[in-house]
């Protein structure tokens, strides 16, 4: 009996074997999944992953300073709103606790300018750090070493890039809001407000308006960035991948965040390691959508070019 067992599950195996490779001739789109994966496996895609974690995760500090000095200097240029927050802070707060917060509007307000400038040059210096991890990774899912430059070129032209991708964010923020705020004011104006469906409708315009958005970023990383030619077609099937996944990504990562925070037994530093497993899982991502690209059908004789070039 013991030795019929080994002879099950080695047939067991085989024919799940057979099974999976028959899968994968018979659908080239799951062939295509498994070769991207087990590219970036092979390039160490998890390392690089982590790497680009780190500096988005320091990033988010300086991020929040500039939020910060932001927010002191639009208060400052409106009294008007300063005083509504001030009034929701005592409404929704009150006691010594609306009193400490109004402190911290009042400080944000008065330092707006030093916090700025710390959180701008933060910004810069860890920017560079995460546009050179991204590079490198991408890079080195090309099967490419990073290309020479010297010191201060290479720093300006990481400067540029990670200037782009700010104006790449601010656009994709600004479809998703004011495509959003369009779109309300059109139900309003057309009296659909009421219309069974039409508050959905609003959240897949939004959706596809931040889907529309996060395409400029993801094909400036996946085109523009890697140092090999990428076919446009492929460039942009990779984008919109990147796009619909990092917008599934951060439905999930809100509510999972969320859940944390109200988590009495994870403890108060549940929300900062969940961003930060979030923040891994979108890299990550970003260098699967990559690896897809190299894999992709007619994307690698161009590689091999421009590596030969190279």
């Amino acid at each position: 009996m013991s030795a019929e067992r080994p002879n099950v599950f080695l047939r067991a195996k085989n024919a799940a074997s057979r099974r999976w490779s028959a899968l994968k001739r018979r659908y080239p789109a799951v062939r295509h999944v498994v070769d991207a994966w087990n590219l970036l496996q092979e390039n160490n895609g998890n390392q690089y992953a982590a790497a680009i974690s780190y500096f988005t995760f320091l990033a988010i500090f300086p991020l929040l300073l500039l939020a910060v000095a932001v927010t002191g200097f639009v208060l400052h240029a409106y009294p008007a709103a300063q005083r509504s927050l001030f009034d929701q802070i005592t409404q929704s707060v009150g006691g010594e606790l609306a009193t400490t917060l109004q402190s911290a509007v009042n400080t944000a307000i008065n330092q707006r300018t030093g916090v700025g400038i710390i959180g701008l040059v933060g910004v810069a210096l860890i920017g560079l750090g995460w546009v050179g991890n991204i590079r490198a990774a991408i890079d080195a899912v090309w099967g490419r070493r990073p290309q020479q430059r010297n010191f201060f070129i290479g720093r300006l032209v990481n400067l540029l890039v990670l200037a782009g991708l700010g104006i790449g964010g601010l656009v994709s923020l600004g479809l998703t809001v004011v495509g959003t705020a369009l779109t309300d004011q059109i139900l309003r104006a057309a009296d659909l407000e009421h219309v069974a469906g039409a508050h959905y409708l609003l959240k897949a315009v939004g959706l596809l308006l931040a889907v529309a958005g996060d395409l400029v970023i993801f094909w400036w990383l996946l085109v523009r960035l890697p140092s090999a030619s990428v076919p446009r077609r492929v460039g942009l099937q990779g984008a919109l991948l990147a796009a619909v996944g990092f917008e599934v990504l951060k439905i999930l990562g809100t509510y999972i965040v969320a859940k944390t925070a109200h988590s009495a037994t994870a403890g108060p530093f549940a929300s900062i390691v969940a961003v930060l497993v979030w923040i891994h899982l979108v890299a990550l991502f970003l260098l699967f959508c990559a690896a897809w690209t190299v894999t992709c059908p007619g994307c690698a004789p161009i590689a091999r070019r421009a590596d030969s070039a190279g």
